[in-house]
């Protein structure tokens, strides 16, 4: 999820129930999607934190590859979910 501005949680909220997404990150299992965070109004993911997995601070054009190799490390590990 990316946010322009902090007025965009509340749109984050809404797109998770739409979607069937439990709405706090603890409530969630291997079987949801991973929920991250991104963009100018995630440069302080504290407000959203219980909402999210995690959160890319900064610029997400590296990260978004870092990421990208986690998950595939993860998937051939076959980890749960994976």
């Amino acid at each position: 999820l990316s946010f322009s501005t902090e007025l965009g949680y509340t749109n984050m909220l809404t797109a998770l129930d739409l979607a069937g997404i439990p709405l706090e990150s603890k409530d969630r299992d291997v079987d949801h999607p991973i929920v991250l965070a991104g963009g100018h109004a995630a440069f302080n993911p504290e407000p959203i934190a219980d909402f999210i997995d995690c959160a890319v601070v900064g610029d997400g054009e590296q990260a978004v590859l870092e990421i990208t190799e986690i998950i595939r490390a993860w998937k051939a590990e076959g980890r749960p979910g994976g």
